[in-house]
């Protein structure tokens, strides 16, 4: 395998930008590796563990240094994403086909019992992920044996310094082929000392492993085989599901932008997370049942809850409604007499940063839900300064404080108490009662909007017979006849601005959304203009002036069918312009990988057809010689009448 990676080329590394495998959003990249895979060598992006599993490091264990082109780039690992940030996209390019391309968690590797077939074509990923987390008393008070699970660095392997349970699996498939073919394939590290073992032939490999097939991938025999080969792998702790929602070619990519790849779309993201908690200990029930009791053992009861389904019995105290809202404010970081703009400017500082999925070091659970209850709270109290309401600051207002409260019986609190059995047989169950319900919400408002037949109609009196209007639902005829007395009444009369066009800044193109139109409207304000604009704009201006160059060439020239020695001539003329047409091309690519929409992507110019073109469609010698001659003949035409236009002017006088 060392002699097939030192004649492979990582292609993340090429000297030339535009050819090499990278992973961009926007103008921004994410790191991209050359990892050692069960498929041999692969390029693997957006993950937490790829800088661990690189082909030089687990094939010559040194780590190749990093990577010039990124000094002065802005680069990420893993790119993360929250509610704030809407959509997400970022494309993997780089390849020539045909491709293989896997999807996975990032704290995984792929698996190669799912198979993937090979594509000529870039292909468009809609996913959808759900996340498994753990907490931090999670790590530091309990075992493996008693969570169940591994973190990364609680490796327990021999041919790699990490663990998942996909790579536990790739050493289980390890140790079963040296078993039944006393060698192991070239793909998998293979440390050197005593635990190197024999790497196998390729006759070995044709002879011994297509006849266990079935074995390696899924760990039986056949399909009867129920128990199977024992491979024990613990799962991750921190893990992710993730789940393609939609796929779609993207057809002629290579011809737009030189490679393909896949572009990956996040639009929705997951409303429940799962966390793995430490529920009590040993030492916390002996506590509670015997105060006079304490002991060093540890038991861990073990929980992975869902966020969104956790219920709390609240323990209530009571404080000032001063000093709630003093505490309000040191929570958000700013002065006691700030105003409402200010309190809000600060909350969305601190919810960038302190939301659980923001990425941010400083993100915490607590913390965000702290930041939020403190902003609803002083949100209220601005509310009822707008309306007059005077409050007494001295009065004593209940808090729930649940930071001091232990969980009770979450299981059976959660799903509005719907449902038995165990909580993914609940949420089930929950799921199957909401949906009925939604059903009959329909149903009710359809029998609702059936009901306004077309005789219930609303008619004026003689004075409104010009506004006769019709309507269905009572609704519309109550506001149908406040609008018809605001106009008797003379209201829309002299309104400012009658009869005048509306300002600048109210037009507004009805097919663009409200933020696309602010963010426009500001960006023209301040003379910004995107790049991709100037670029484009860049694009036509070259391809107008070499079209120009052309045809001025052109025009040396004789008609069609050009002598042996004019195409000569012409193809000259061709090759001094191909390095111009390579610059054009170069800003195509450029262009077609920060323009936002799809529909606006060009195709690299062909100087054969434009000069096609020019050829058919330009002027040439004889008909440039011909143009000359027109002006100079209507020149003569015209002097010619002027001057017997003067003298007729002249001899009229004197007759």
């Amino acid at each position: 395998m060392k002699i097939i990676y030192n004649l492979t080329r990582d292609l993340t590394r090429l000297d030339d930008t535009e050819l090499r495998v990278r992973t961009q959003s926007n103008l921004e990249f994410l790191r991209t590796h050359q990892t050692l895979t069960e498929y041999g060598i692969c390029y693997t992006t957006n993950s937490f563990i790829s800088s661990n599993l690189t082909a030089s490091l687990l094939l010559t264990g040194r780590e190749l240094p990093l990577d010039d082109f990124y000094s002065t780039r802005t680069v990420h690992n893993v790119r993360y994403g929250n509610l704030f940030d809407g959509d997400i996209t970022y494309s993997f390019i780089g390849f020539e086909p045909p491709i293989t391309i896997f999807y996975h968690s990032p704290y995984e590797t792929l698996n190669i019992a799912k198979y993937q077939p090979l594509t000529n074509e870039a292909h468009e990923y809609e996913t959808f992920s759900i996340e498994i987390v753990t907490t931090k008393d999670f790590k530091e008070d309990t075992t493996i044996s008693q969570r169940g699970c591994r973190f990364h660095y609680e490796s327990n392997l021999t041919h790699y310094s990490i663990y998942t349970k996909g790579i536990c699996l790739q050493e289980c498939r390890i140790q079963l082929a040296y078993k039944l073919c006393g060698c192991i394939p070239h793909f998998y590290p293979n440390p050197e000392g005593p635990r190197a073992k024999k790497v196998c032939h390729y006759k070995q490999l044709i002879k011994c492993f297509p006849r266990y097939q079935k074995l390696f991938l899924e760990f039986k025999q056949d399909i009867n085989d129920k128990k199977g080969i024992p491979c024990y792998c613990e799962q991750n702790c921190v893990d992710s599901k993730v789940i393609i929602e939609h796929r779609q070619v993207l057809k002629q990519t290579q011809k737009l932008i030189g490679s393909i790849g896949g572009l990956i779309v996040v639009k929705r993201y997951p409303l429940v997370r799962f966390s793995r908690q430490l529920l009590f200990t040993f030492t916390d029930l002996l506590v509670s049942k015997f105060a006079n009791m304490l002991t060093n053992k540890t038991f861990a009861a073990v929980s992975l809850a869902q966020h969104y389904g956790s219920s709390f019995c609240f323990r209530m105290v009571h404080t000032r409604r001063g000093e709630l809202y003093n505490k309000c404010y040191r929570l958000l970081g700013v002065n006691e007499q700030s105003d409402q703009n200010t309190v809000r400017q600060a909350y969305l500082t601190l919810v960038k940063k302190l939301h659980p999925d923001s990425g941010h070091p400083e993100a915490s659970a607590e913390r965000f839900q702290e930041v939020d209850s403190a902003f609803r709270i002083l949100q209220e109290k601005f509310a009822k300064a707008r309306r007059g309401i005077v409050e007494d600051l001295r009065e004593e207002v209940k808090v729930y404080d649940i930071k001091h409260t232990a969980p009770q019986h979450r299981q059976y609190l959660s799903f509005d108490g719907i449902g038995y059995g165990t909580p993914a047989q609940r949420q089930k169950q929950y799921q199957t009662v909401r949906a009925a319900k939604a059903q009959e919400r329909v149903l009710e408002h359809r029998l609702s909007k059936a009901q306004a037949t077309e005789t219930a109609v609303m008619k004026k009196g003689d004075y409104f017979k010009k506004h006769e209007i019709k309507t269905k639902y009572g609704y519309d005829r109550v506001v149908e006849d406040l609008i018809q007395e605001a106009i008797s009444r003379g209201d829309f009369s002299n309104l400012s601005g009658f009869g005048k066009p509306l300002p600048d800044h109210q037009s507004q193109n009805p097919y663009v959304d409200f933020t696309t139109h602010k963010m426009n409207k500001i960006m023209l304000d301040n003379g910004f203009t995107p790049e991709w604009i100037t670029l484009h704009k860049d694009i036509r201006q070259a391809v107008d002036a070499l079209k120009e160059d052309l045809r001025r060439l052109r025009a040396k020239l004789g008609h069609l069918p050009l002598s042996v020695r004019e195409e000569q001539q012409w193809e000259k003329w061709l090759e001094q312009q191909q390095e111009e047409v390579t610059k054009i091309n170069k800003m195509i690519d450029k262009f077609n990988l920060i323009v936002p929409m799809m529909n606006k992507q060009m195709v690299q110019l062909s100087l054969e057809r434009v000069g096609n073109e020019v050829l058919e469609k330009g002027k040439h010698r004889e008909e440039m010689v011909e143009d000359d001659r027109q002006p100079t003949a209507k020149t003569t035409q015209t002097d010619a009448t002027n001057r017997s236009s003067v003298l007729g002017f002249i001899g009229s006088l004197f007759s």
